[in-house]
Protein backbone atom coordinates (compact mmCIF):
# COMPACT_ATOMS: atom_id res chain seq x y z
CA UNK A 1 0.00 0.00 0.00
CA UNK A 2 1.39 3.40 -0.92
CA UNK A 3 1.23 6.38 1.34
CA UNK A 4 -1.28 9.11 0.60
CA UNK A 5 0.34 11.50 3.04
CA UNK A 6 3.57 13.43 3.31
CA UNK A 7 6.99 11.83 3.68
CA UNK A 8 8.34 12.73 7.14
CA UNK A 9 11.82 12.54 8.64
CA UNK A 10 11.53 12.24 12.41
CA UNK A 11 14.61 13.21 14.46
CA UNK A 12 14.82 12.68 18.23
CA UNK A 13 17.59 11.45 20.52
CA UNK A 14 15.14 9.92 23.02
CA UNK A 15 14.53 6.35 21.75
CA UNK A 16 11.08 5.91 23.32
CA UNK A 17 9.82 9.21 21.89
CA UNK A 18 11.29 8.36 18.49
CA UNK A 19 9.62 4.93 18.43
CA UNK A 20 6.25 6.11 19.76
CA UNK A 21 6.07 9.14 17.47
CA UNK A 22 7.06 7.04 14.48
CA UNK A 23 4.34 4.47 15.21
CA UNK A 24 1.68 7.17 15.65
CA UNK A 25 2.61 8.92 12.39
CA UNK A 26 2.69 5.63 10.45
CA UNK A 27 -0.72 4.68 11.89
CA UNK A 28 -2.00 8.00 10.52
CA UNK A 29 -0.77 6.93 7.06
CA UNK A 30 2.42 8.95 6.82
CA UNK A 31 5.59 7.59 5.25
CA UNK A 32 8.11 8.02 8.10
CA UNK A 33 11.84 7.56 8.47
CA UNK A 34 13.19 7.93 12.02
CA UNK A 35 16.76 8.80 13.03
CA UNK A 36 18.37 9.49 16.43
CA UNK A 37 20.39 12.63 15.65
CA UNK A 38 21.02 15.54 13.31
CA UNK A 39 23.97 13.90 11.55
CA UNK A 40 21.85 10.87 10.64
CA UNK A 41 19.13 13.25 9.45
CA UNK A 42 21.55 14.94 7.05
CA UNK A 43 22.54 11.54 5.62
CA UNK A 44 18.87 10.66 5.16
CA UNK A 45 18.28 13.99 3.37
CA UNK A 46 21.04 13.08 0.90
CA UNK A 47 19.17 9.87 -0.03
CA UNK A 48 15.53 10.93 0.16
CA UNK A 49 13.32 13.95 -0.38
CA UNK A 50 11.07 14.75 2.57
CA UNK A 51 8.04 17.00 2.84
CA UNK A 52 8.65 17.55 6.55
CA UNK A 53 11.45 17.24 9.07
CA UNK A 54 10.02 16.90 12.58
CA UNK A 55 12.94 17.39 14.95
CA UNK A 56 13.73 17.73 18.61
CA UNK A 57 15.34 21.04 19.55
CA UNK A 58 17.74 19.81 22.25
CA UNK A 59 19.99 16.98 21.05
CA UNK A 60 23.59 15.96 21.62
CA UNK A 61 25.98 17.05 18.89
CA UNK A 62 23.90 18.93 16.33
CA UNK A 63 20.87 20.61 17.90
CA UNK A 64 17.58 21.26 16.16
CA UNK A 65 18.43 24.85 15.21
CA UNK A 66 21.60 23.74 13.43
CA UNK A 67 19.67 20.94 11.72
CA UNK A 68 17.05 23.50 10.63
CA UNK A 69 19.80 25.58 9.02
CA UNK A 70 21.21 22.53 7.22
CA UNK A 71 17.77 21.42 5.99
CA UNK A 72 17.17 24.90 4.56
CA UNK A 73 20.46 24.67 2.63
CA UNK A 74 20.16 21.06 1.43
CA UNK A 75 16.41 20.84 0.88
CA UNK A 76 14.78 24.30 0.87
CA UNK A 77 11.38 22.87 -0.14
CA UNK A 78 11.23 20.80 3.07
CA UNK A 79 9.32 22.27 6.01
CA UNK A 80 10.84 21.88 9.48
CA UNK A 81 8.83 21.63 12.70
CA UNK A 82 10.65 21.82 16.04
CA UNK A 83 9.64 19.89 19.16
CA UNK A 84 10.98 20.33 22.65
CA UNK A 85 10.27 19.43 26.23
CA UNK A 86 12.27 22.50 27.24
CA UNK A 87 10.11 25.08 25.56
CA UNK A 88 10.29 28.75 26.17
CA UNK A 89 9.08 31.81 24.36
CA UNK A 90 12.69 32.62 23.47
CA UNK A 91 13.44 29.24 21.90
CA UNK A 92 10.13 29.23 20.01
CA UNK A 93 10.76 32.73 18.71
CA UNK A 94 14.29 31.83 17.65
CA UNK A 95 13.18 28.67 15.83
CA UNK A 96 10.45 30.51 13.91
CA UNK A 97 12.76 33.47 13.20
CA UNK A 98 15.23 31.04 11.65
CA UNK A 99 12.55 29.57 9.42
CA UNK A 100 10.86 26.75 11.33
CA UNK A 101 7.32 26.21 10.13
CA UNK A 102 6.02 25.52 13.64
CA UNK A 103 7.17 24.90 17.20
CA UNK A 104 5.55 22.17 19.34
CA UNK A 105 5.96 21.48 23.06
CA UNK A 106 6.43 17.89 24.22
CA UNK A 107 4.53 15.88 24.97
CA UNK A 108 2.94 16.56 21.59
CA UNK A 109 -0.74 15.71 21.29
CA UNK A 110 -1.56 13.44 18.34
CA UNK A 111 -3.89 16.09 16.90
CA UNK A 112 -1.00 18.57 16.74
Amino acid sequence: MTSIHARILLVDDEPHILLTSCEILRAEGYDVDAVPDGYSALKALERTTYDLVLTDLKMEGMDGLELLSQVQKKSPQTATVMMTGYGSVDSATEAVRRGAYEFLLKPVAVED
